[in-house]
């Protein structure tokens, strides 16, 4: 009888019967002044009414709507009712929108040519990452063209109703040249060879 009960369990177990709590409502609470559809938020859940929770699954949710770079941070809470359903609750906190992109300091190259070095662009979200990778690429650029203690600095500024502006602060600094190249300790050829 024992090992007639332990394979049905086991066989209930697997096919999800036994313990399996099913999501009941999943609601978005937006926090912001720049919000998306409901639509655009729900695309990135695979905790979806009627389904079974998963603890697991709603973190890779969790973590992929942070992916997305819209958001500064998304949280989740669950709240079981008394049919025994789960509730989830997605809280995100929508990252302002770019008004404008300034490049602060330049004098070598003009606005355009640093535009085309970066991937931000006016009017959508600021994303964390684009924002380090954009850096990074015209820190790249300046060094390209010889300018290798050029600086170049993000800063972010409030621009209000939601919007920020990002202001690339940078100090190209002189442009190292080479001047003489001299070697030491040669004997089998000429400084001239």
């Amino acid at each position: 009888k024992f090992i007639t009960f332990l394979l049905v369990f086991i066989a209930a177990v697997f096919s999800g019967t036994v313990y399996a709590e099913k999501i009941g409502k999943v609601t978005f609470e937006q926090l912001g002044d720049n919000k998306l559809s409901q639509e655009a938020l729900e695309y990135n859940l695979q905790s979806k009414s009627g389904n079974n929770f998963d603890p697991n699954i709603l973190n890779n949710d969790i973590k992929r709507l942070r992916s997305t770079g819209f958001f500064r941070d998304v949280v989740s809470e669950t709240v079981k009712n008394a049919d025994g359903k789960i509730d989830i609750i997605i809280k995100v906190y929508p990252q302002s929108k770019i008004k404008q992109i300034i490049f602060k300091g330049n004098k070598k190259f003009d606005t355009l040519d640093l535009t085309k070095q970066i991937s931000l662009v006016a009017d959508v979200p600021l994303d964390d990452g684009k924002l380090r990778t954009s850096t990074e690429s015209l820190r790249k650029y300046y060094q390209s063209k010889g300018y290798y203690d050029a600086k170049v600095t993000p800063q972010i500024k409030e621009a209000g109703e939601g919007y920020v502006d990002v202001i690339f602060d940078i100090k190209e600094n002189l442009r190292l040249k080479i001047n003489d190249v001299n070697f030491i300790g040669n004997t089998a050829y000429s400084n001239w060879d």
